[in-house]
């Protein structure tokens, strides 16, 4: 059921499968009023009503799983989690996560088990990952090896890699920390660099890992986990809650970088959506924009200013692409909302970032204006000027960024539109500090607050979890 489901409109990424007349019969179903959102609600009744009376085997299991990955392309709601909960309990208590070489099953018996077990608990590290959940059941404790590495197989074991990464992120980063027990700055960054280290391992192998294989989806789908997993990794957490410099700009970069890989593969490629997938761009967008905003002095050192503002404006054009695209290949995600909400924050990121880095450098130069003649001083300072003037690194001509910051300040969209708008980002500006923060109680954090009614962020988190957020 679920495999039709899912692919009726992606069967070209079932090249192996084309010959399958299972396929035209899906098709078939859903003209004669058999859909496959039919099929998902009356298997969801099935598990709500009658479990206890399902016997546990490894086809269960699969069933489960593939239930699990269908509710994946549906607006998001707990049932995913309640599904891919059952299946790893029942792959446990049916003991596919061990292996005893005693065991007289055939080669295929045992690979099937493999399979079953790690796929299942990819699904699992998956969902508990994008949820902020913690996980059922830790890949330290599973003694069953990975399943055969045929061609069809060396991306999913790969994949397998990336979750156990993943899980390990889970329990090591963002665990909630206990009082009683403290470690020192340099253990966690510690902890954070060994982790960091083996996501590039990870990335530096996946380019010839996938040349060997069959996988039906581009490299670059699999460049985005790299990239979105290390931006979750640099940002503020419970381990590390004022990440170093370094940081920042990963966080930044990565995050831009997952930006660019959805822009290439909505243009290239028809993706299969899912609300993780929206999730993992929203939440790099929301990293990128917070990143800059909150450590704007810091990325500004690091990259210079006009790459800086070049790198965020590019990549929000980008975001704004791809939301319209997402927006009209699939209309079950109301996306309106959410797009109105990243473009203010941008915007004022955008504006908020231009105004501290002129009267940082206009202060910067105050004492060397000082003691030139009244005559000789500009009547108004000149951002171009002050930029050129106080330039640490090459960049793109910023006449252009001059006239974007113009043509932002006269939108009618704009924050800034208005007299009394103005004033009011000034008084705000003036609060905002581009130094590090972490996730405690600052100023820093309700720079936002007045661009959004009172339910609007609370409206934005509901579009994916099915929780409240705090």
């Amino acid at each position: 059921m679920s495999i039709g489901a899912v692919h009726a409109e992606q069967a070209h990424l079932l090249n192996d499968l084309q010959g399958d007349t299972g396929i035209q019969a899906y098709r078939n179903a859903f003209t004669q009023g058999l859909s496959a959102e039919a099929l998902y609600r009356k298997a969801i009744d099935v598990l709500e009503t009658g479990i206890q009376y399902l016997t546990p085997r490894i086809s269960l299991v699969q069933i489960l799983n593939l239930i699990s990955i269908y509710a994946s392309h549906r607006p998001s709601d707990n049932k995913q989690w309640h599904i891919g909960g059952i299946a790893i309990r029942l792959a446990i208590e049916l003991g596919l996560h061990r292996h005893n070489y005693n065991w007289k099953l055939s080669e295929d018996d045992l690979d099937l088990r493999r399979r079953v077990f790690w796929t299942t608990y990819a699904i699992e590290i998956t969902l508990a990952f994008n949820l902020g959940r913690p996980a059922s059941i830790s890949f330290e404790d599973a003694d069953a090896p990975f399943p055969k590495a045929t061609e069809d197989m060396i991306m999913p074991i790969h994949h397998f890699r990336h979750r156990q990464i993943q899980e390990q992120m889970l329990s090591q980063v963002y665990r909630g920390k206990k009082s009683n027990i403290s470690t020192s700055t340099e253990e966690n960054q510690l902890t954070l660099d060994k982790l960091q280290d083996q996501l590039d391992r990870w990335h530096h192998e996946l380019h010839e890992l996938h040349r060997q294989s069959t996988s039906p989806y581009p490299v670059e789908y699999w460049d985005r986990l790299h990239y979105s997993t290390s931006a979750a990794l640099s940002r503020p957490t419970p381990l590390v809650p004022r990440p170093a410099p370094p940081s920042h700009e990963r966080c930044f970069m990565s995050s831009g970088r997952v930006i660019e890989i959805h822009d290439q593969l909505i243009r290239q490629f028809r993706l299969p959506n899912s609300w993780m997938l929206l999730q993992g761009l929203t939440l790099s967008a929301v990293s990128m924009i917070v990143t800059a905003r909150t450590n704007a002095v810091v990325l500004s050192k690091r990259l210079g200013f006009d790459n800086l503002l070049d790198s965020i404006t590019r990549w929000v054009r980008k975001l704004c692409v791809v939301m319209a695209v997402m927006r009209e290949r699939w209309p079950a995600f109301a996306t309106n909302n959410l797009e109105d909400m990243l473009d203010k924050i941008s915007r004022d990121t955008v504006r908020h970032i231009i105004n501290m880095m002129a009267n940082e450098r206009l202060a910067k130069g105050s004492s060397l204006d000082s003691a030139v003649p009244e005559a000789m001083q500009p009547a108004t300072p000149s951002l171009l000027l002050a930029r050129q003037g106080n330039r640490e690194t090459p960049g793109p001509d910023s006449a252009p960024i001059d006239q974007m910051n113009y043509t932002m300040l006269q939108s009618p969209g704009s924050f800034m539109g208005s007299t009394a708008d103005q004033h009011a980002s000034s008084a705000l500006q003036s609060e905002i500090d581009g130094g590090l923060f972490g996730l405690d109680s600052d100023p820093v954090w309700g720079s936002f607050d007045n661009l959004f009614e009172a339910n609007a962020l609370q409206s934005f988190f509901g579009l994916f979890s099915g929780q409240e957020y705090i």
